[in-house]
């Protein structure tokens, strides 16, 4: 499910080829125009509540580049975006030099302005105006055909028309090195040390910096067998010794494995982790370790679609808050159609049970447990296709109804978002 994201994002229905950039300068864009809805039912001392976003929006990009995106490359592109009550405009710049010699050497520089605007009548909830600047510069150097050395530094600064307690104007800056390693597109290595600084004038008590070692690798060595981990382990540290939040331990780690069972049958495994160590525990702010994981059996029936289907498990742990503690059972059905660009498309659906640790289902008007046992359903679906030459629909729809034990517990959150777009 996540790759079709990734491809659709990367190669909308009708978007040009990259390698048709030609050596001389093109103007290529998009236009869209296109249908965002998001209802969050759930109930407040007994009484229903609804929350949500509906509106039209239409967002045009205009790009114009001279080289290729294999060699050199210089592109420039202008976009805007308009909803019901807010607009919003940025523009993007990108240098990219190539140089002989092992390793595909290169150097590029970024750099991108947004500017969003709310309305008085905005659809939504807690509208602010912000201005966000963005600069990225990066240098690979080949020291072997397969092997090389990168330096990556990043440049963020947020600036809000309204400081709030959630809207905080920052800066941040980062700088990253590593080593790259990239074997005939089928294995892929990334080791590294990421160092990040956040400052933050309206709230200086949680500005922070923090080292961050991160790993990557990615290896398919033939159909139906792969092999993607990413893990990353940050040590955070607040410059101000009396900040609300503590310094912490925090490790992220993500796996997606398949193996081959047979001609048209594959075993897949998905697992991410997530775990948080503070040096000093507050309420808000506490250790824990969550993890998810999905074993799914694979139908392969052909290139262009699959069948998939398994056990699903998760759970939280915390030495510090037993009410947050939760183990989850359930299984997951997913069901992906791919034809190029052509179109698309993937289904999962995902039923369960989450029990708390600290909830009593005997007590169910027992208020001391902040959550409640229930069962859910989350349902989640891409679609595009091209339509003809540039033409494009592009569809998302997510609906997580919860059947919560104790009454007036019960939630639904539901997203759709349906667009046509026209790509030249």
């Amino acid at each position: 499910m996540v790759w079709l994201a990734v491809l659709a994002a990367l190669c909308p229905p009708g978007a040009p080829r990259a390698d048709d950039v030609s050596a001389g300068g093109r103007l290529t864009g998009r236009a869209e125009v296109g249908y965002d809805s998001f209802e969050e039912r759930y109930s407040i001392v007994d009484a229903d509540t609804v929350d949500g976003v509906n509106e039209v929006r239409s967002r045009l990009r205009l790009a114009w580049s001279t080289g290729s995106v294999l060699g050199n490359l210089f592109l420039v592109e202008a976009r805007a975006l308009l909803g019901e009550d807010n607009h919003e405009t940025g523009a993007r710049a990108r240098l990219v030099r190539r140089f002989a010699g092992h390793g595909r050497s290169q150097v590029s520089f970024e750099g991108d302005a947004t500017r969003r605007e709310f309305g008085a009548s905005s659809p939504f909830a807690f509208p602010n105006d912000f201005t966000r600047l963005y600069g990225r510069a990066v240098a690979r150097v080949g020291v072997h055909h397969a092997l090389a050395l990168r330096l990556d530094g990043r440049l963020e600064d947020l600036d809000f028309s309204q400081r709030t307690e959630f809207d905080c104007d920052h800066t941040r800056a980062s700088v990253a090195l590593g080593g790259e390693y990239d074997h005939d597109l089928t294995t892929y290595g990334m080791g590294g040390v990421r160092y990040t600084t956040m400052q933050i004038p309206d709230s200086t008590e949680i500005e922070y910096h923090s080292w961050m070692p991160v790993l990557e690798i990615r290896s398919t060595p033939e159909l139906r067998q792969q092999l993607y981990l990413t893990a990353a382990l940050e040590r955070r540290l607040y410059d101000d010794s009396a900040a609300t939040r503590s310094d912490f331990w925090a490790l992220f780690a993500a796996l997606l494995a398949e193996w081959p069972l047979g001609d048209r049958v594959s075993l897949e495994l998905r697992d991410d982790l997530e775990h948080y160590g503070y040096d000093v525990n507050t309420d808000a702010y506490f250790d824990y370790v969550e993890n998810r994981t999905a074993l799914l059996f694979n139908y392969n029936g052909s290139w262009a679609w699959r069948v998939g289907a398994g056990p699903a498990f998760a759970f939280l742990a915390s030495s510090q808050s037993e009410q947050d503690e939760y183990v989850e059972w359930g299984a997951m059905v997913r069901v992906e159609y791919i034809r190029g660009a052509r179109a698309w498309a993937a289904v999962e659906y995902a039923p369960g049970r989450r029990l708390y640790s600290s909830f009593d289902p005997a007590a169910i008007f027992d208020f001391d447990s902040i959550f409640s046992d229930y069962t859910f359903h989350r349902l989640t679906a891409f679609a595009g296709v091209r339509v003809w030459r540039g033409l494009g629909v592009d569809l998302f729809a997510d609906y997580q109804p919860e059947d919560h034990e104790r009454e007036g517990d019960d939630a639904t959150a539901t997203l759709l978002s349906v667009s046509l777009s026209y790509a030249f």
